[in-house]
């Protein structure tokens, strides 16, 4: 479940880093686009970051507990849906 939708952050992320950096390619009048990319890649290395403290956090507050490994992974599952829907926004 949770490598599925890690998986899939990832194609969503390759596709949209794509598309980013061949909007680079066809500047006009309005911008040259060359900070797409890298604001993408930006944005996906902050969010990795985040689900890692987020999750880990989470880990550690329930670390007495025999949950607390279920309970990290649905963190990072939660998080990898949000992360797609968020993708969803770049054009």
């Amino acid at each position: 479940m949770k490598r599925s939708a890690d998986d899939k952050v990832e194609l969503k992320y390759q596709e949209k880093l794509a598309h980013a950096q061949q909007m680079t390619e066809h500047p006009d009048s309005y911008s040259t686009y060359e900070e797409v990319p890298v604001l993408l890649k930006a944005s996906q290395s902050h969010w990795k970051e985040y689900v890692k403290s987020d999750c880990e956090g989470i880990y550690q507050q329930s670390v007495s507990g025999t949950a607390r490994s279920g309970f990290s992974l649905m963190c990072k599952y939660k998080h990898a849906l949000q992360r797609l829907r968020a993708l969803d926004e770049w054009d």
